[in-house]
């Protein structure tokens, strides 16, 4: 008996793909460099209005600083839980799953995460992503159906639901 193990190609892997969310990071900066302009244009004006506009300067202040950090913690965390992933795929401590796609569906729309979502099972194990979402493995959507025979390395939150898929691997 001869012994004609599946080959796969591979379609996503984090280590190859880089790292997605450089936006937050440029944004962090064009929010710093609005809300400077913004100070400097309201100190400006209450420079000749008197003791009261000098005193809403204080509340203006504190919510443009946590607006100007927001995006820079944002992005220190999507970066943390990329290189998280990509060092588990690295070091080999991702599980892996192989065997066919069921249960394939799509996602309901959301009003806060808008776009394509699937969710899928594969040998029992329950994956889901959004495209365009802010998740650092595989959330691109048209590519997984069912019955299709895949191989996917992926990081287990042990939360009940979070699985980020690592590496993707597709039967020909």
């Amino acid at each position: 008996m001869i012994n004609n193990p599946t080959q796969y190609q591979v379609v996503f892997d984090i280590a190859q793909t880089g790292f997605q969310h450089w936006f937050a990071l440029a944004g962090g900066f064009i929010f710093i460099a609005a809300a400077v302009v913004m100070f400097w244009l309201a100190r400006r004006g209450a420079r000749t209005a008197g003791r009261w506009a000098k005193l809403q300067l204080v509340p203006m202040t504190i919510f443009l600083a946590v607006w100007s950090v927001l995006p820079f913690v944002w992005f220190a965390d999507k970066y943390r839980n990329y290189l998280h992933i990509r060092t588990a795929l690295e070091q080999s401590h991702c599980d892996v799953v192989a065997g066919q796609v069921t249960q394939f569906g799509h996602l309901p729309e959301w009003r806060k995460s808008p776009g394509v979502g699937e969710e899928f099972a594969v040998n029992g194990i329950q994956f889901s992503y959004r495209e365009g979402s802010a998740q650092n493995g595989f959330h691109q959507a048209g590519i997984i159906h069912d019955g299709q025979q895949v191989r996917i390395s992926y990081y287990d939150w042990h939360d009940g639901h979070n699985r980020d898929i690592a590496r993707l691997e597709i039967a020909p």
